[in-house]
C-alpha cells in the first residue's frame, strides 16, 4: 500500500505546488481548470529546478530534500496570502478518476510493492543508473576514469550521454529526487514515480481538453479514457518514463499555449507567458521530442483563429515572446543539446530501417489499425472473427478522426489541431514506412484522438448521452488489453527483460546478497544487458567484470550531432581511448574446413577484471535455471531463487555467453539472422519450465574449465512447425571442431565428446556451431488482418530448434551418469538429465530414427519396443518396417503394419549403458496444422528383465 500512496503523494505534491503558482499568474475565475493544470505546472516547476542547480555541480543527494521543503514552504505561503478558489466539489469526479487509474495501473504495487520493477525495459535501467550518478555527481562532472576502468562505478559511463552528447536528463534527475527523498533505490522508486506521471497525464488530458470546450462532462470523459487507453497504460508498464512525462507536460503546454488566443486582461498576459515558459521549459527538458508537435500545433491553431479574425496579435506576441525568453533564461546552454537531441531523434523516427520493421511492425500491418484504439493488444491478439472486426472498427474511426480534427480546429478546439498535426506526420511516416516513428506517433496520440472525439460529440448540448456511451464503449473496449499490459508486469511473459523480476524481488534480493556475502570482486555471469545494468547500480564500489559484452559500449560511444561540443570532446576522446584499451576484439577459430581461415570476431572485455586476484577472494553472480537457460544441469535444482551469489572457485566448467560477431545476445543483435537466442517463454511440451528460440552460433567462456569438457545440449525442433522438424547437424568448437551426436526429428539432450577449449587472451573459450541456418516461423493471418504487410514477420526470430539447455560437464560427471533402464511415460521420462537421446518427440511420437542411451540391468534382459501405427485421415501406412540396434548392432528387423505392435528380443547380458536405436524405413506428416513427420508412436522402449525360461541371447 506504501508504493501506491507514495504515487499519489507526489501527484498530490505537484498538485499543490502548481496550483500555488496558477493563484500567482491566472485571473480567480474558475478553480477547475488550474486544478488539473497544476500537476504539469508543479512537475515543470521541479524539473527546472533540479537541472539548474544538478548543472551548477551540486548532486542531488545534496540539496532533493532541502528543495521539496522549499517548494512545500512556498506553496503554504501562497495559498496563505492569495486563499485561492479551491473547487473542491467540481474537482471531486476528477480525484476519483485519479485514485482508480493509480489503483488499476498500478495493481501490481499492491502486490510488490517496492519491487516491482514491471517489464524490466532497458530504458529503465539507464534512467536508473543515470539517477544513481545524479545523486552523487553533478550533470558535468567528468567520471574518474580509473574507477570505472576498475568495474568500480559504471555509472559514469552516463557522463557521455548526459554530460557530452546532451541527453534529455529531466526524467533522470527526477526519479533521483524521489530516490533522495524516499532513501529508495531508483529501480524500487521507478515504478511509483513513472505511475505518478500517468495521473499528471491523465490530469494534463483534462485541462486540455477543457481549455477548448469548457464542458466539464466531456473533460471528465477524457481523464476517463486517457486512464482507461491501453496504449496509455502500456507506456506505465513498459517503463517509457520519457514519454508518459513528456505527453503528460505536452498536454499541459497545449491548455495554456492554446489559450492564449483567447481575450485576457492585459495584465494577465505577462503571468500567463511566464506559466508557459514554465511549461515549455519543462517539457524541453523532460521529453524534447513533443516540442515540434506543440510548435506545429500552435501554429495552427493560431492560423485558424486567425482566419476566423478572432487573433488577438499583440497577446500572442507577447506569450510566444515572453515564453520563449523564460525557457532562453532557464535553458541556456542546454539549447544547443535540445537541437542535437531533436535531430538525432527525428532522424531514427523517420527512417525506413528493415531492422526497426522486425522490432515494431505493428502499424505496418492491418492489426494496427486495432491497435491503435486498444481494440487488440499488440502481441496476444484475439482470433477471428474478432480481430477483423476491431481491425475495420479501428479503420472506421481512423478515417473519421481527420474530418472530425479539421472541424473542431477550425472552431478552435486546441486538441483538435494537435490531431491534425499527429494525422501528418503519421501520414508521412506511414509512407517512408518507418515502423518506429509510426510506433511512437500511435502511443503519443492517445489524449489527442481520444480528446477529438469526444469534443467533436460533445459540442452538441443534445448529445450529451451519447458522448458518454460512446467513451464507456471505447474504455470498455480498452479493458482487456489493459489487464493483460498490467497482468504481464509482473514478469511472466515473454516480453519481460529479466524474467520474474518482480516475484524473485530482485532489487531488494541483489543488495542483500551484497551485503550478505561480502567481496570486493564479483564476476557477473549473466549476458541480460538490463540485469547487468541493475546488478553494477548495486554493486557501486565493487569491481565488477562482465565477461559477456561491453554492456555500456552504446552509452559511452553517444556523441552530439550538429554541433561542436568544445571543449568536452577531447575529455570524451581521452576516455573513450581508455575504454578501448581495456575492451580489445579478439577472433575465435572456427576450424571449418572449409573455410579455414574463419574466424568469429569477439571483445574481449577486461574492465574490471580479477587478474591476479586470488580465486578465494572473488564471487560469482551466478544466474540460475529460472532467469538463463546455460548452465542448467547444473543449476536446474534451485528453484525459487532465480540467481545466487557464491565463490567462483566453487564451480566448474560455468558457461558465460559472449556476444560475438556471429551470434548476439538479441537486445543488441545487428540483424535478427545472427541472433543466437531469444528471451525465455513457457515450455509448453514439458509442462514445467522455460526454453528459448536458438539460432546458430554461439559463442561461451568456461570459467574454472578441466582439461577437457563435455558439453551437454538439449533442444527440441517439436514446435518448429515447417514439416521437417529435423534436428541441426551440429557441432561443438574447440581446439577441434566435433561433430554433435544429433539425429532424427524433435527432441533431443545430446553429450558430446571431450574437447579442449581455445585459449584466447589467456581465457578459454568454446563454441558451439549448429550446422544450418535459422528459419522464419510461420506467420498465420487470416481475414482483414491479411490485407498487406505479407512481407512483415511480426515474429522476428530466425528459428533452428528451441533450447532447454547448454551446458559443460567434465569427464568425471559424465562417467557417473545413470539412465534409466526404460522410457514408458512421455514427456516425463525424457526430463532426467542422466538420459542422453535423440530423435524422440516430447510426447512419444518418433520419425524416422531415433536413440536413447538407456541402462541395461544385470541378468538376461529383453529389448523391448512397443507403439502402434495409427490410422489417420483415412490414408494407409502400411509396409513400414523398424530395425532395433543397440550399440550399434542389429537386433532385429521387423515389418510393422496399422494398430499397435510389441516387440522383444533378448540381449546378451551386459549390463550398463547402452545404446537403444530405432530406424524406420519411411515415414509420413501428421495433419494440419501439426505437420510432423512420423513413423509411429511409442508407449515404451528399453531394456526389461527376461521372463523366466528365456535365455539371453
Amino acid at each position: 500500500m506504501l508504493a501506491i500512496l507514495l504515487s499519489l503523494g507526489l501527484f498530490t505534491y505537484w498538485l499543490g505546488l502548481g496550483y500555488a503558482l496558477v493563484t500567482l499568474a491566472m485571473p480567480r475565475r474558475r478553480a477547475l481548470p488550474g486544478l488539473l493544470l497544476a500537476p504539469g505546472l508543479g512537475l515543470s516547476a521541479t524539473v527546472c529546478l533540479l537541472y539548474l542547480i544538478n548543472r551548477a555541480g551540486v548532486p542531488i543527494g545534496h540539496f532533493g530534500v532541502a528543495l521539496a521543503i522549499a517548494l512545500a514552504l512556498f506553496a503554504a505561503v501562497v495559498y496563505a496570502v492569495k486563499r485561492p478558489l479551491l473547487g473542491l466539489r467540481q474537482y471531486l469526479p476528477f480525484a476519483c478518476v485519479f485514485v482508480l487509474a493509480a489503483l488499476a495501473t498500478g495493481a501490481p504495487l499492491l502486490r510488490y510493492q517496492f519491487d516491482w520493477v514491471s517489464y524490466c525495459n532497458d530504458d529503465m535501467a539507464n534512467y536508473c543508473l543515470a539517477a544513481a550518478r545524479f545523486l552523487e555527481r553533478g550533470l558535468d562532472e567528468v567520471p574518474d576514469v580509473d574507477e570505472v576502468l576498475a568495474g568500480q562505478s559504471y555509472a559514469d559511463f552516463y557522463w557521455h550521454m548526459y554530460g557530452y552528447s546532451g541527453h534529455r536528463p529531466a526524467p533522470d534527475h527526477v526519479l533521483a529526487w524521489v530516490s533522495c527523498l524516499t532513501r529508495l533505490a531508483p529501480p524500487r522508486a521507478f515504478m511509483p514515480l513513472i505511475l505518478s506521471m500517468h495521473l499528471v497525464l491523465i490530469s494534463g488530458a483534462g485541462a486540455m481538453l477543457l481549455s477548448g470546450c469548457r464542458r466539464r462532462y466531456v473533460a471528465l470523459l477524457g481523464c476517463g479514457l486517457t486512464a482507461a487507453s491501453a496504449l496509455s497504460t502500456l507506456g506505465v508498464v513498459y517503463q517509457l518514463i520519457g514519454q508518459v512525462g513528456g505527453i503528460a507536460l505536452l498536454c499541459a503546454c497545449v491548455a495554456v499555449f492554446y489559450r492564449a488566443v483567447g481575450r485576457y486582461p492585459t495584465r494577465w498576459t505577462i503571468r500567463h507567458a511566464l506559466l508557459a515558459g514554465l511549461l515549455l521549459s519543462g517539457l524541453m527538458l523532460w521529453y524534447p521530442e513533443a516540442t515540434p508537435i506543440l510548435g506545429l500545433g500552435f501554429f495552427l491553431h493560431v492560423g485558424f483563429a486567425l482566419w476566423r479574425r478572432r487573433l488577438p496579435a499583440r497577446r500572442t506576441l507577447i506569450l510566444v515572446a515572453t515564453s520563449g525568453g523564460l525557457a532562453l533564461l532557464l535553458l541556456n546552454r542546454y539549447l544547443l543539446f535540445f537541437g542535437s537531441f531533436l535531430l538525432r531523434q527525428a532522424g531514427g523516427a523517420v527512417k525506413n530501417d528493415p531492422g526497426l520493421a522486425e522490432l515494431f511492425p505493428f502499424y505496418l500491418l492491418p492489426s494496427g489499425l486495432a491497435n491503435l484504439w486498444g481494440f487488440q493488444p499488440i502481441i496476444l491478439m484475439s482470433g477471428e472473427p474478432w480481430l477483423s472486426l476491431s481491425i475495420a472498427a479501428g479503420a472506421v474511426l481512423l478515417l473519421l478522426t481527420p474530418v472530425l480534427a479539421f472541424r473542431a480546429a477550425r472552431r478552435g478546439s486546441p486538441v483538435a489541431a494537435v490531431t491534425l498535426v499527429l494525422c501528418v506526420l503519421a501520414a508521412v511516416l506511414c509512407v517512408q514506412r518507418a515502423s518506429f516513428g509510426l510506433y511512437k506517433i500511435a502511443m503519443y496520440s492517445q489524449p489527442f484522438l481520444f480528446g477529438t472525439l469526444l469534443v467533436a460529440l460533445g459540442s452538441r448540448r443534445r448529445w450529451r448521452l451519447v458522448t458518454s456511451a460512446v467513451a464507456l464503449v471505447l474504455a470498455a473496449a480498452n479493458v482487456p488489453a489493459v489487464k493483460l499490459y498490467v497482468q504481464m508486469s509482473g514478469g511472466r511473459s515473454i516480453v519481460a527483460e529479466i524474467p520474474d523480476a518482480s516475484h524473485s524481488r530482485i532489487a531488494t534480493r541483489i543488495p542483500k546478497l551484497l551485503r550478505k556475502n561480502p567481496s570486493q570482486h564479483v564476476v557477473l555471469d549473466s549476458c541480460n544487458v538490463v540485469l547487468i545494468k541493475l546488478f553494477t547500480l548495486f554493486a557501486k564500489g565493487l569491481n565488477v567484470y562482465i565477461p559477456s559484452q561491453d554492456a555500456f559500449e552504446s552509452i559511452r560511444e553517444c556523441a552530439p550531432v550538429g554541433y561542436s561540443p568544445g571543449k568536452w570532446e577531447p575529455v570524451a576522446d581521452a576516455l573513450c581511448q581508455r575504454y578501448d584499451a581495456r575492451t580489445p576484439f579478439a577472433s575465435f577459430d572456427m576450424h571449418d574446413p572449409a573455410n579455414p581461415t574463419l574466424r568469429n570476431r569477439f571483445l574481449v572485455n577486461k574492465i574490471g577484471a580479477p587478474d591476479g586476484v586470488p580465486a578465494g577472494e572473488v564471487l560469482l553472480f551466478r544466474s540460475l535455471s529460472e532467469q538463463s537457460l546455460f548452465n542448467r544441469w547444473h543449476t536446474r535444482q534451485e528453484q525459487g531463487t532465480g540467481f545466487d551469489l557464491v565463490p567462483l572457485a566453487s564451480v566448474r566448467n560455468h558457461l558465460v555467453f559472449v556476444h560475438s560477431k556471429k551470434g548476439s545476445y538479441y537486445y543488441h543483435a545487428d540483424e535478427p539472422s545472427k541472433i543466437s537466442f531469444t528471451q525465455l517463454e513457457k515450455d509448453p511440451l514439458f509442462g514445467l519450465g522455460t526454453m528459448s528460440a536458438l539460432g546458430r552460433h554461439f559463442l561461451f567462456e568456461v570459467l574454472n574449465p578441466t582439461p577437457r569438457v563435455r558439453l551437454v545440449i538439449e533442444l527440441s525442433t517439436t514446435l518448429k512447425n515447417d514439416g521437417e522438424n529435423q534436428l541441426p547437424p551440429a557441432v561443438c568448437i574447440g581446439t577441434e571442431r566435433v561433430p554433435l551426436p544429433l539425429s532424427g526429428c524433435g527432441g533431443a539432450r545430446i553429450i558430446s565428446p571431450p574437447l579442449t577449449p581455445q585459449l584466447i587472451h589467456g581465457r578459454p573459450y568454446v563454441a558451439i556451431d549448429m550446422g544450418v541456418e535459422g528459419s522464419r516461423c510461420e506467420d498465420r493471418r487470416s481475414g482483414l488482418a491479411a490485407l498487406w504487410g505479407q512481407g512483415l514477420h511480426a515474429d522476428r526470430r530466425y528459428l533452428v530448434a528451441f533450447g532447454r539447455d547448454i551446458s559443460a560437464i567434465s569427464e568425471k560427471e559424465y562417467a557417473q551418469l545413470k539412465p534409466p533402464s526404460i522410457l514408458s511415460t512421455f514427456p516425463a521420462d525424457l526430463v532426467g538429465r542422466d538420459l542422453e537421446y535423440s530423435g524422440l518427440y516430447e510426447d512419444g511420437w518418433v520419425a524416422r530414427t531415433a536413440y536413447a542411451w538407456l541402462t541395461q540391468p544385470s541378468g538376461p534382459c529383453e529389448v523391448v519396443v512397443r507403439g502402434e501405427v495409427p490410422q489417420l485421415d483415412g490414408k494407409p501406412f502400411s509396409g513400414n518396417e523398424v530395425e532395433v540396434l543397440v550399440d550399434g548392432s542389429l537386433v532385429t528387423r521387423r515389418k510393422l503394419s496399422l494398430g499397435t505392435f510389441d516387440i522383444r528380443c533378448p540381449v546378451e547380458a551386459r549390463p550398463g549403458r547402452r545404446r537403444v536405436e530405432l530406424h524406420f524405413l519411411k515415414c509420413q506428416n501428421l495433419p494440419a496444422p501439426d505437420k510432423r513427420p512420423f513413423a509411429a508412436h511409442l508407449l515404451k522402449i528399453g531394456f526389461e528383465r527376461a521372463a523366466a525360461g528365456i535365455a539371453a541371447r
